[in-house]
């Protein structure tokens, strides 16, 4: 399977037009595009895959697992709805997109898609009297072996650390072969240079986005 067949898949069509855009703008701008994406090979045992992981990164994921405050849980459609759309525009300072894409997201999950949340609840309470408060979430497309990190938000530094590493686990779990973790040489600012180096701190190798095919 191409890594780009989910392009031009009916559901994300139909997000596209619930979005704005044209239809077939994401296929079109990838079949020309001349930056790369970094993939992640699941295929690989999760010792290896964690030494691939940037050292500094390391502690910071080991941190979040022992921090008592903090927890990661795995997100239903409706739990989806509820708190990530809010996630978003909070950590973006504004509202981004029109709530319809925010739907066709929640139904895409447990067919199409897995989503976590991290949560913190400051006061430390045991977990059957927990408070928890949303911090930041992942969501992930999943299409046959091939997974893409669809988007992410998060009000907390480091949160998306946890939630990346988590999201690396769960989709080896389920046998997904190659994490999509996104585009590398595309950005022009610094904000968004500093995405793609996130992205580069869990290891994998960076492959045309407009012809690489999963093995």
């Amino acid at each position: 399977m191409r890594l780009t067949d989910w392009w031009s898949n009916p559901e994300w069509l139909a997000y596209e037009h619930a979005y704005g855009d044209a239809i077939g703008t994401r296929a079109r701008l990838l079949a020309s595009a001349p930056w790369r994406t970094r993939v992640l090979d699941l295929r690989r045992d999760e010792a290896t895959l964690w030494h691939d992981v940037r050292r500094s990164y390391h502690a910071i994921i080991n941190k979040s697992n022992k921090d008592p405050t903090f927890a990661l849980a795995r997100l239903g459609s409706s739990a989806f709805l509820t708190c990530c759309p809010d996630l978003h525009a909070r950590a973006a300072g504004r509202i981004t997109r029109p709530w319809r894409t925010w739907e066709l997201q929640a139904e895409w999950i447990d067919r199409h898609a897995m989503a976590f949340i991290g949560l913190r609840d400051e006061k430390a309470r045991p977990v059957m009297d927990a408070r928890f408060d949303p911090i930041g979430f992942i969501y992930v497309v999943i299409y046959g072996e091939w997974a893409y990190y669809f988007s992410g938000a998060s009000i907390e530094p480091n949160v998306m650390h946890a939630l990346q590493w988590r999201m690396i686990q769960q989709l080896k779990a389920l046998g997904v072969e190659t994490y999509e973790l996104g585009w590398q040489g595309e950005a022009t600012d610094e904000k968004g240079q500093g995405i793609e180096m996130f992205r580069r701190g869990f290891g994998g190798v960076d492959v045309p986005v407009r012809d690489e095919e999963t093995t």
